[in-house]
């Protein structure tokens, strides 16, 4: 995993639908209630740079580094806010392996206004739209 340009995305707005194949929009809670309980994220796209990944949970090092996830797959902190909660939720990968290209190495292609997708492992499908791009160490995660 290397340090680069990520993309910054933020939440649209969707029906709700009537099978597990559409884009859910998510129950706002009421003023001061909690946000609902998610499904873990199970893949994450970027259709309009053709990037596909299934996603596994990632931990902090005994250093606090964000601990890369394997070769071929990409990952989510899982102790911060996952895909669809309240907050920065963070999906990382790599962009090369020893062999070539890897799952994020078309990121640095994404630009504002693309979507990213997330499905959940329910079903759930969520949608983003890249608001912009911002750079991030690991190191300093």
């Amino acid at each position: 995993m290397q340090a680069g340009a990520m993309p910054v995305a933020h939440g649209l707005p969707a029906p709700a639908p009537a099978s597990s194949n559409s884009t859910q929009s998510l129950p706002k809670p009421a003023s001061g209630e909690l946000s609902p309980q998610l499904a873990d994220p199970a893949f994450v796209s970027v259709p309009a740079v053709n990037i596909s990944a299934r996603l596994q949970p990632l931990h902090l090092d005994a250093k606090g580094r964000l601990v890369a996830p394997d070769y071929g797959i990409a990952g989510w902190y899982a102790a911060g806010p996952e895909p669809g909660e309240p907050g920065p939720a963070v999906i990382a990968g790599h962009l090369d392996s020893k062999v070539g290209p890897d799952t994020f190495f078309r990121l640095g292609l994404v630009r504002p206004g693309q979507r990213i997708r997330v499905g959940l492992t329910d079903g759930t499908k969520l949608v983003f739209r890249v608001t912009e791009i911002k750079q991030f160490s690991r190191d300093n995660f």
